[in-house]
Order: structure tokens, then C-alpha cells, then sequence
């Protein structure tokens, strides 16, 4: 083959070397383009039989080989097989297997594919996309660059999407996630909502609404689970760490039948932008469209903020994605996206399309805060994950609108009288909009759980209910009384 031929010790430039892999490429009249459709189909058969797959004994892998070869039916197949090993055919995507186990399967089934007339032909294809390449690019001043250019992860800022490439791949394959977990307490079938980023405990908030809209679901127990660092400092915190990890293998379990979230909206909020009364600008924008991640030329402590905003915002989403694969529903609220194009937003970024849009019955709904109580009008996207229809949400947002509501004439924007912003006035949710998310999330539970029932939760260890328990009390504890925490703490 061309990569281990003599030729290829000729070969003196990139271009040399990409001729000649295309002229290999054609003598072998592989096709130019891979279909979208082949790749997905491939994509799931495969992951079908490997999920299905329970060998008995590690070293037994012809069945599998002969399984996987056999849904590649021609070159294109085969081209969308490749890729499957290359990208998809990972550990934890098969936990069912034992480590060893999948580790000897991937290694063998990966020498039968990579050894491929085409497979070869791919993998020399990948390490020279993967390469160093120059950059032929000039400056903003227009001048040549004096400071060679090297690999992207050098510059990991400039070149954010493709560093970023090989993780934000779309998700291909839900499995069937009907089922509505329920937790047993006591006897009592009881329905766990997981509110993340709940923020401090007030009257009005969605852990008092949760308690006292049962009637919404008669015959369950209703019980919220706030979590944030202003509820208890350790146990609240979702950034990295054991109380995370702990809280994923929770959710795994089905122990929580819904979910809300509101990650933090400060790093991407088009407030930033604005200019207040005194000429000066709101604390400066750290993202945009194009550069979603972080923007060039940010300071030290812009750039922990940022990270810790976006490690908060990627560990909702994984959240989210596992309520949904668990049975659970989900609601996410952020910031409606500006209509400036070139500003940054939560509901722009290719991560949340790929990954959280693909979720069963993934919608979204618009709301303007002040027709439930907010002193802003603050507009606001939520994100309903597995409740259910789209109107079923949709209904108990028209619903529980305020009709006596009046449009506030006063922009939020520039500092108080204390030297505070005047958006703070408008951060939290009002009273009737955290009733409004709680009926929602209870109805398109009460939905599914008329539309396909439900199943018994898996049941907790020792640390697993520690955590639950001594958070719960935190919140029913908390000081209903107390001040706005900022979002971005530490």
C-alpha cells in the first residue's frame, strides 16, 4: 500500500504526499464523498451489536468481527466502519463489558478494520490531517507574521473549534428512555426533581412550589433536591470533583424522575455589551459567536471565569443527558440568544445542538419573564428534555401567565444607587415563574407516566444517600431570608 511503498520516501512535500494518496484512492474506485445517511446507519448497527454483544470469554472475538464486517456491505460501509473504531468505539460507551473484555475486542476488531484496503488508505489519510502544518495567515495589521506559527494547541484560543473538533461529535443512537424512574421512600412512591443551580432559598422558590403542588401528581410524594453552592458550600458545589461524580452515578440509578437547571449565564450574558450611563461598559464580553469558548486578549481572571463558566455550563449538559437516558425529564433555562449574530449565546453553541437537541422530545420554548412577575422583561429560552409533546409544556406556560401583567418601560441596565447593577434586581426567578417550571416538569411527568409507565429506581449506597439526605436538610433549613450570591463564586 502507498504508505509503506517506496514512493513514499520521495515524497518531499505535503502536496506530493496528498496527490499521492488521492491517486491511490482512485485506483482503488473508493467513492469521493460518504454519505451522511450510510454513516448513521452504519454508526447504529454497529453500536447495536456491540451493546448486544456477551462473549464468553475474553479472548473470543470472531462472532463480533464477523458481526461488524458483515453490516459493511461495500466500500462506503466500510469508510463509516473505520470511523465507528476509530471515534465511537470507546469504554464508556460499553460499560456492560468488562475492561479487559473490551479492550481485547476493540484491539482485534480494529487490526481487521484498519487493515482494510481502505482502512490503510484512511489512517494515512488522519495522520496527515493530524500533522504540522504551517499557518499561511497574515496579522490584523496586514504585516507577515514574525512568530511562527505552530500546532493549534499552542494557540488553543484562535483554533477553539478545531481542537475542539474530535469531542463535539453528535450523538447517534438514544436508547429507549420511556419509562418514568420512581424512588420508593417508606413504602411511598416518590417523585426526586434535581434542581442544579437552584440558588439561595427564598419564599417562592422553586423548592416551596415543589412542596405544594402535589396535586399535580396525586398518589406520589413530591420531593426537590437543591443543589448549589449557596445552599451548602461542599455538597453544593457542581464543579469538578467527588460530589459531582457521586451525583452522576445517582442519577444513573433513576433516582430522579425530572430535573431543572439554570447554569450560569454571567460569561455569556450580551450585558456585557452595553454601555452604562457614565460612559463606561459593563464588566467586558468574554465570548462570541464565533469564538464561543473564550475570546483573544482576556486577563488571567477572565480566563478562570470563563473556564469555570464553561466547566459549570458542560457539566449541566452532562447532567441533563443522563436525567434523559435514565427516563428522567429535564428543563434548562438561560438567556433568549441576542438577535446580534455575532454575540454569544448558550442556545448557539454546536455542542447543544448536537448533544442536547437530539434528546427525545427536545424543545424549545420562548418566555418573557415580566408576564410572571420579573421587574425586567428579560427574555428567556427553556429547554424541555423528555416531558412529553411540545404542547404539554407549552400549555402550563400560557397557563400560568399573569393576565394583569404590565410591561416594564424601564430597561434594567447601568448601576443602582449602591454601586450595584440594576440586571441583579432581575436575576432571580420571580415566584410565579418558579410555580410555572414546577407544574411543567409534574405535568410532562404525569404524561409519560400515563403514556408508558414507569420503573423502580436502583437502589442507593451508604455515601449516595448520605449526600441526598444532608442536602435536602440543608435546603429545608436554609435561611429563606437571605441576600443574592453572585454567580460566579471563589
Amino acid at each position: 500500500m502507498p504508505q509503506v511503498s517506496h514512493m513514499e520516501h520521495l515524497i518531499t512535500s505535503r502536496a506530493d504526499a496528498e496527490n499521492m494518496l488521492l491517486r491511490a484512492w482512485d485506483a482503488e474506485g473508493f467513492p469521493s464523498v460518504l454519505s451522511e445517511r450510510v454513516k448513521n446507519d452504519i454508526f447504529c448497527k454497529a453500536d447495536a451489536v456491540l451493546a448486544a454483544w456477551q462473549p464468553l470469554t475474553c479472548c473470543n472475538v470472531d462472532e463480533l468481527i464477523f458481526q461488524l464486517t458483515s453490516i459493511a456491505c461495500d466500500a462506503e460501509g466500510e469508510w463509516a466502519l473505520f470511523l465507528w473504531c476509530r471515534g465511537e468505539m470507546r469504554f464508556r460507551r460499553f460499560t456492560h463489558l468488562a475492561p479487559t473484555m473490551f479492550q481485547k475486542a476493540k484491539s482485534e476488531v480494529q487490526e481487521v478494520v484498519f487493515d482494510s484496503p481502505i482502512g490503510r488508505l484512511l489512517a494515512w489519510h488522519f495522520r496527515m490531517s493530524l500533522a504540522f502544518q504551517p499557518a499561511q495567515e497574515d496579522d490584523q495589521d496586514g504585516n507577515a507574521l514574525t512568530v511562527r506559527e505552530i500546532e493549534p494547541l499552542v494557540r488553543p484560543v484562535r483554533f477553539q473549534h478545531s481542537c475542539l473538533q474530535h469531542v463535539l461529535r453528535p450523538i447517534m443512537h438514544v436508547p429507549d428512555c420511556s419509562k418514568v424512574p420512581i424512588s420508593w421512600i417508606n413504602g411511598r412512591p416518590t417523585i426526586w426533581i434535581l434542581h442544579l443551580f437552584s440558588g439561595r432559598r427564598r419564599r417562592g422558590d422553586c423548592h416551596f412550589w415543589s412542596e405544594c403542588c402535589s396535586g399535580v401528581l396525586p398518589g406520589y410524594d413530591i420531593r426537590i433536591l437543591s443543589v448549589d453552592t449557596a445552599i451548602h458550600q461542599v455538597w453544593g458545589n457542581l464543579d469538578r470533583g467527588l460530589v459531582f461524580s457521586r451525583m452522576l452515578r445517582i442519577i444513573r440509578k433513576g433516582f430522579f424522575a425530572a430535573g431543572l437547571t439554570g447554569p450560569p449565564c454571567e460569561t455569556f450574558s450580551a450585558a456585557r455589551h452595553l454601555v452604562l450611563d457614565d460612559g463606561h461598559h459593563h464588566p467586558r464580553p468574554l465570548r462570541s459567536c464565533a469564538m464561543p469558548w473564550l475570546l483573544e486578549d482576556r486577563s488571567l481572571r477572565e480566563l478562570f471565569q470563563t473556564m469555570v463558566g464553561s466547566r459549570l455550563l458542560l457539566h449541566s449538559f452532562i447532567a441533563e443527558a443522563s436525567l434523559a437516558l435514565a427516563g428522567a425529564g429535564s428543563l434548562m433555562e438561560h438567556p433568549t440568544e441576542h438577535p446580534d449574530a455575532e454575540k454569544a449565546s448558550t442556545w448557539r453553541l454546536a455542542s447543544h445542538e448536537a448533544w442536547m437537541m437530539q434528546l427525545p422530545d427536545a424543545v424549545k420554548h420562548r418566555i418573557e419573564q415580566w408576564k410572571y412577575g420579573s421587574v425586567g422583561v428579560k427574555p428567556t429560552t427553556l429547554r424541555a428534555i423528555n416531558l412529553g409533546p411540545s404542547h404539554v409544556v407549552r400549555k402550563t406556560l400560557d397557563d400560568n401567565i399573569d393576565p394583569l401583567a404590565l410591561r416594564p418601560m424601564q430597561v434594567l441596565s447601568g448601576r443602582a444607587c449602591d454601586g450595584s447593577f440594576r440586571t441583579a434586581a432581575a436575576k432571580e426567578y420571580p415566584p410565579r415563574l418558579c410555580r410555572t417550571l414546577i407544574i411543567a416538569v409534574l405535568t410532562g411527568i404525569r404524561h409519560r407516566l400515563d403514556q408508558h409507565g414507569s420503573y423502580s429506581a436502583v437502589a442507593l449506597d451508604q455515601d449516595e444517600q448520605d449526600w441526598v439526605q444532608n442536602l435536602f436538610e440543608c435546603a429545608c433549613q436554609a435561611n429563606l431570608s437571605g441576600t443574592y450570591l453572585p454567580d460566579f463564586q471563589g
